[in-house]
């Protein structure tokens, strides 16, 4: 049966009759692809600025391996959540923790808005978002029903939310803003999630690396790359105050070309 499906499809393509998808599901991935804005707009950090997701802060395998084990870049120590072979256990997101202006590296500001990537309902906040964090956002893209089908979502965590449960808010629209992950580690970082929800299994984490190629983020994933994350933390943030103003912000590294980003 595949095969017939492939010759149907092979024909198909080959007349030019191959008819368009524009249901739902097709149309939200084609919005979320062409049409989403990255969670952290360059504007609030200032003119010429792009955001980085350094070595050890992306998606699955990529997490930082010091010692034999996965390493939490923020508390700079083993991941205690890592399970050898658990797949379940590894990054399921990326890390947006910096980013690059003038060719210099900064740490996120403390306070910085975060925004919805795309439209969609709050399914949740806070502690329902993540067990591991106090603080957070879900929101909930559609397109199926909320109790009964499935949806793609988005997980900001470790913001401090700025919406409720059930609100309804546009691409851009600032949900929370971006705070100190704690008085013990106090770098700012947001942790981007996007996957789906499976009635009857819940979340499956998807890797949101093609979104952030689409954003033109900078991300060093080759495996030789020194552009370390827990190198990159070293302490205290700025704070954010007005679009492209930030108190206290100094400059953690140089852009280092040889970091190997494969999204320049």
């Amino acid at each position: 049966m595949a095969g017939d499906g492939l010759r149907v499809t092979s024909r198909a393509v080959a007349s030019g009759s191959f008819p368009p998808r524009r249901d739902r599901v097709w149309t939200l991935i084609e919005d979320l692809w062409y049409r989403s804005l990255p969670p952290i707009a360059a504007s609030d950090l200032g003119a010429g600025s792009r955001l980085l997701v350094a070595h050890g802060g992306g998606f699955g395998v990529p997490q930082l391996i010091r010692h034999g084990v996965f390493w939490d870049w923020v508390r700079k120590a083993p991941d205690h959540y890592w399970i050898p072979g658990d797949r379940g256990s590894t990054h399921g997101g990326a890390d947006l923790g910096f980013f690059v202006k003038r060719g210099r590296v900064y740490q996120l500001p403390d306070g910085v808005p975060v925004r919805a990537i795309w439209d969609g309902v709050v399914q949740w906040v806070g502690k329902k978002t993540d067990p591991e964090s106090e603080r957070g956002v879900v929101v909930n893209h559609g397109p199926g029903d909320p109790k009964k089908g499935v949806f793609f979502y988005t997980h900001y965590a470790d913001v401090e939310q700025r919406v409720k449960t059930g609100a309804r808010v546009k691409r851009g629209q600032v949900v929370g803003v971006a705070r100190r992950f704690s008085r013990e580690f106090p770098v700012v970082v947001l942790h981007l999630g996007f996957g789906m929800w499976l009635p009857g299994w819940g979340n499956e984490c998807l890797d949101p690396t093609a979104l952030l190629k689409r954003w033109r983020v900078l991300h060093p994933v080759h495996p030789d790359s020194t552009c370390l994350a827990d190198d990159l933390n070293k302490g205290p943030s700025g704070h954010w105050i007005a679009p492209g103003e930030i108190e206290g912000l100094e400059p953690v590294a140089t852009w280092n070309r040889a970091w190997k980003s494969f999204y320049r």
